[in-house]
């Protein structure tokens, strides 16, 4: 009985692990499915994106193929209409829409990497049909419409708050007009460069002696200190002014100033000139109330239209009129090479006017009120993707399996992406194992899912115009921003990230403070062949050394620190308050254009799936 017992103990564990055996390699063979089914969907992605890139850039050709032993591997067929300027090519193989003038059918053909086993090989070949349409009208997509307006034209935005600026902050603007620097709040600076017009909505303070502005600065309060600042332009002052700044231009003051200036042009003040020690100006100088006592160095005419000059000034200039004729003489002080002397009747002319005309205004107007916040919501760019879903998929396309099952499918947790093991010198082998690429008719995706969206030294690779919407982002050790390879040259992809503010509302007040953007860590540089925005309804915290082209718009930049150099470009959407899609730069394949003779996308298919 013992030998028939065991043997039978045998078979039954024999059959235990069978079936065990076939129930993982089901299980693996399932889980191969689902990767080569990403992988073939992923590449026929790239091959659009390659396709669509040549077709927008008016290179055309019947097919458009992978390189060959490169990965990923796709191949793409195409039917050009009538009145396309495309070549006579054969309608693509299975395609379900029939070309017509003025449209361009594309299928794209893509395998994966590795295929599917056990029997689960259907997703191994994956076909999208896209129809492009040439000069039509634009769809409702998340795609761009429209070209910024002026409102939107600053290199960096302030909406509301105090702003300290203690690094080494350059905006550059090359030759341009636009671009600079807006403030709604209070300015304290200490240190920074900008090249394009400077308009601060409120009170500012200059010290430090390294604040520079190339194309004159606005001040709609007062300027409550100029330490060693330069000017290049017009400085425009609606309050009281104080301070030494040296100015290339003319300088406005709307009520008093304590001047200490020097000045290369005019220099006109509706109040008085009050204190300040060392005030010079280049041609002449125009003042409402009285001259005070003060060191003056003017070239042209000083006009006093309302007051008199204090016995107590000093220096030179080259004549003098005043409402008022001083009671004494001022003794220190020279009119057209003459000295005043002592007495009550001076050596020099001093001239009375009975003119009551107020000095002239400036010509930059003072701003009544604040430039409102660029208002963005996730409604303002229509249809995204959700992030959970492209990280997925860029997991599996780079070949990130076993992270991408465990993490993703069983916790859901894609909010922290780490860049390539190989360059982590932990090693993390939990990393993303390529670039973070979205195919190019991916142009929005929507992480709001997380509460903070973290990039770890990761490489953003755009095939297009991409606009990430956060509720908050961390950039960690560093990040580079690259042009994808398919991108036709002379084409600059734009990368946007948005921290919207909540649906209904338009204010910074109305949206959570909480909400950021944080650079840190690592200095980051980005090429001229890619553009950026950083827009937040929270705030922007730079604790790195950034350099990028594009531009920076927050409710709140508590402090402009380290060092950050912006090349302007205008790559922020114009009019997102009211319109269903932000502008491009770029016209890249995943864009939507309403200009004529340029292709616009008119509908995608799966054809893989019905």
């Amino acid at each position: 009985m013992a030998l028939p017992m065991v043997i039978g103990l045998m078979l039954v564990s024999a059959l235990l692990v069978m079936g065990v055996t076939a129930v993982s390699l089901t299980a693996a063979g399932s889980a191969s499915g689902t990767r080569a089914s990403i992988q073939s969907q992923a590449s026929a992605e790239a091959g659009l994106a390659a396709a669509q890139s040549n077709i927008m850039a008016k290179t055309y050709a019947c097919t458009f193929a992978s390189p060959v032993g490169s990965t990923p591997v796709y191949s793409v067929a195409v039917q050009y209409g009538v009145s396309t300027g495309g070549p006579d090519c054969p309608a693509p193989a299975g395609a379900l829409t029939t070309v017509s003038a003025k449209t361009a059918v594309l299928v794209s053909t893509g395998s994966a990497a590795a295929g599917g086993t056990q029997g689960h090989s259907a997703g191994d070949v994956s076909r999208l049909e896209v129809v492009l349409s040439l000069g039509g009208t634009t769809i409702a997509t998340s795609s761009p419409t429209s070209a910024p307006s002026p409102a939107f034209d600053r290199a960096v935005f302030v909406g509301s708050g105090s702003v300290k600026s203690s690094g080494n902050w350059a905006l550059k603007n090359g030759s341009s007009s636009t671009g600079g620097l807006y403030v709604n709040g209070t300015l304290d600076c200490s240190q920074i460069n900008v090249q394009g017009p400077a308009v601060v909505y409120g009170s500012a303070g200059l010290n430090g002696g390294n604040c520079v502005f190339g194309q004159g600065l606005t001040i709609s309060q007062d300027l409550t200190a100029c330490t060693s600042t330069k000017i290049t332009g017009t400085l425009t002052v609606g309050g009281q002014a104080t301070g030494g700044c040296s100015v290339d231009g003319d300088v406005y003051v709307g009520k008093d100033f304590a001047c200490s200036s020097s000045v290369t042009g005019l220099i006109s003040v509706q109040g008085a000139m009050n204190g300040g020690w060392g005030c010079s100006a280049g041609k002449d100088l125009r003042v409402g109330g009285d001259l005070g006592q003060n060191s003056y160095s003017v070239t042209g005419a000083v006009v006093s239209t309302s007051g008199t000059v204090s016995s107590n000034a000093q220096g030179s200039m080259g004549s003098l009129t005043v409402k008022t004729k001083p009671s004494s003489s001022p003794g220190n002080l020279t009119v057209a090479g003459k000295s005043c002397g002592w007495g009550s009747s001076p050596a020099c002319k001093i001239s009375q006017s009975s003119s009551s005309s107020t000095p002239p205004t400036s010509p930059v107007a003072v701003p009544s009120s604040a430039e409102a916040m660029p208002v963005y919501t996730a409604a303002s760019f229509g249809t995204a993707t959700p992030w959970a879903t492209l990280i997925r998929q860029r997991y599996l396309a780079h070949g990130s399996t076993q992270w991408a099952e465990t993490r993703f499918v069983n916790s859901g947790d894609t909010c922290s992406i780490t860049a390539p093991a190989s360059v982590q010198q932990d090693g993390d082998s939990t990393s993303l194992n390529g670039p973070l690429d979205a195919p190019a008719d991916v142009s929005v995706v929507d992480a709001r899912a997380c509460s903070t969206v973290t990039l770890n030294k990761v490489t953003v690779q755009l095939n297009g115009d991409l606009t990430l919407l956060v509720n908050s982002f961390y950039s960690t050790s560093g990040i580079k921003v690259v042009k994808g390879s398919a991108v036709p040259t002379g084409t600059t992809p734009v990368l946007r990230i948005v921290s919207p503010m909540s649906d209904g509302t338009s204010t910074c007040a109305a949206n959570s403070a909480n909400n950021s953007i944080k650079f840190d860590s690592a200095a980051a540089s980005l090429g001229s062949d890619v553009s950026m925005l950083l827009y937040s309804s929270g705030k922007i915290d730079m604790s790195n050394d950034l350099s990028f082209y594009g531009q920076m718009i927050s409710c709140a930049i508590p402090e402009l620190k380290n060092n950050i150099s912006i090349n302007y470009r205008a790559v922020a959407p114009s009019s997102a308050s009211t319109s269903s899609s932000p502008s491009s730069s770029s016209g890249s394949p995943s864009n939507s254009g309403s200009s004529a003779g340029a292709w616009t996308l008119s509908s995608v298919r799966d054809l893989s799936r019905g």
